[in-house]
């Protein structure tokens, strides 16, 4: 084997062990598919999936996920024409809020609920 081959088998086992590493990590937060998160008073999501998860030595680890996301403004005076849902959304999260932003199904069935009427009233208009 050539030094060459050498290298490129080492440079080889080295990307392995770092996509083993992305996994591992994107495995440690799969529970969190199905979990429901509201971080804004308007903004509400679905995660469908975890994507990959980056660390942020300030913040620890954060998380990027796939998600139905949703925007309803239901406050007096709020923004009923922006308000929409999105089934192929994307977001993120440090791990150290997800405990704080996260709701339950029901809760976010209830705004989606919601969004799907007030769409729905719009189209009758």
């Amino acid at each position: 084997m050539t030094d060459q081959e050498k290298i490129q088998e080492l440079k080889n086992q080295i990307k392995l062990i770092e996509e083993e590493g992305k996994q591992s990590q994107i495995d440690k937060y799969s529970y969190l598919v199905g979990t429901c998160i509201s971080r804004a008073t308007t903004s509400w999501e679905k995660i469908t999936e975890i994507c990959r998860v980056e660390y942020d030595e300030y913040d620890g680890d954060e998380i990027h996920f796939d998600c139905i996301g949703i925007y309803y403004d239901d406050r007096i005076g709020g923004s009923e024409q922006n308000t929409h849902a999105t089934l192929n959304c994307w977001g993120s999260i440090y791990a150290k809020q997800i405990e704080k932003a996260t709701i339950t199904n029901e809760k976010f069935l209830e705004i989606f609920n919601k969004t799907v009427d007030l769409i729905k009233s719009k189209i009758i208009e």
